[in-house]
């Protein structure tokens, strides 16, 4: 293969690293004036060490959550594996029928995931767009809940009142259980912290802007 070749290849990659392999095809075929194919193209990024990877998310946080999520991590790193066994890990999940909002593919190289002054290797978190299957459900597992239309607060308060309790006994942890929620509005609204205090002794209470505290999202991932 042509050293121009390899080289605008390889150029189009440390661009846009989200690029596709047909798009880089397409584009440099054009260019050049030869064709070159998708698989060539795969070949060219593998022998100079690039790889197709998930693009790793990166939540926007904010300096006052820096700060919270390093308290978090202080007050909670030397907790015993018996407390982590006895959180319940919860969260919502959109999965698409077309398209994505969520996981993407990029193209990097080791221990690249998020290299400097770059935004292009990973991808912000965001919410819900588009249409696709909600569904609700926690780490363990415990009961998984279709979710119909818009989840609003009275719609999570009635999963938690006809699941929570349900997937703890399921989970063999009976009453004794720490539950685990994101700052999502529906789940801070006044009618759900008040059944919460009266039917859940303990709660896990994580920073705002922290998705990765939460293992249920290494299992959405593979989903």
């Amino acid at each position: 293969m042509k050293f121009t070749t390899e080289r605008r290849v390889i150029h189009q990659v440390k661009i846009d690293p989200k690029i596709s392999a047909p798009k880089i095809s397409a584009s440099t075929s054009n260019t050049l004036g030869r064709s070159v194919s998708a698989e060539t193209v795969r070949k060219v990024l593998r022998k100079a060490d690039y790889n197709d990877r998930v693009a790793r998310k990166k939540p926007l946080i904010g300096k006052r959550n820096r700060v919270n999520r390093l308290k978090f991590a202080k007050e909670h790193i030397l907790k015993p594996q018996q407390f982590w066994n006895e959180v319940i890990f919860s969260d919502e999940r959109k999965f698409n029928i077309f398209g994505s909002d969520g996981r993407r593919m990029v193209w990097r190289k080791p221990n690249t995931s998020y290299p400097p002054k770059t935004h292009n290797s990973y991808c912000e978190a965001r919410r819900w767009v588009g249409d696709g299957l909600g569904v609700y459900g926690c780490v363990g597992v415990g009961k998984l809940v279709f979710i119909d239309g818009i989840m609003h607060k009275m719609a999570y308060l009635n999963i938690l009142q006809n699941n929570l309790k349900e997937s703890a006994v399921k989970l063999g942890l009976g009453s004794n259980f720490i539950f685990q929620q994101d700052n999502d509005p529906k789940h801070t609204a006044f009618v759900v912290k008040e059944w919460l205090l009266y039917h859940c002794r303990y709660q896990l209470n994580t920073p705002p802007q922290s998705p990765d505290l939460n293992v249920i999202e290494n299992l959405w991932s593979h989903l």
